[in-house]
């Protein structure tokens, strides 16, 4: 459940560089899991809405994430701020019809808004 639904997928050893990449598409409203790394708990907690999403995520000291979001980098807002200006983001990169954003330890509250049904690729 922690890698389908909530996204999370190690990167490296230890998951001290994991992806966030929820199956917002699954059908359900909302998804809340965690998993117990080497460097501490990573945790995802997502509500979607017919308008939007709200995604959090809590990074394990000494760790990094990428989180995909759909969506242009305009249509996200991280802690109610343009992602560019977002505290600890260290890289914002656009892609097909998702925003990767990179941030470090700490916990994030993402809001987007939604243009229509994603389709999610789960390969990884």
């Amino acid at each position: 459940m922690y890698r389908r639904l909530g996204g999370l997928w190690r990167l490296e050893p230890g998951y001290r560089h994991f992806a966030v990449r929820p199956d917002f598409g699954c059908g359900l409203t909302w998804v809340r899991t965690r998993h117990e790394t080497v460097y501490g708990t990573a945790a995802v907690f997502w509500t979607r809405k017919s308008d939007g999403l709200t995604l959090e995520v809590t990074v394990p000291a000494g760790t990094t994430a990428t989180v995909h979001l759909p969506g242009p980098a305009g249509n996200v807002r991280l802690d109610g701020a343009p992602l560019e200006l977002g505290e600890g983001v260290s890289g914002v990169a656009t892609r097909d019809d998702e925003v990767q954003v990179t941030i470090g330890s700490g916990t994030y509250t993402f809001t987007a808004t939604l243009m229509g049904p994603r389709k999610v690729d789960l390969t990884m």
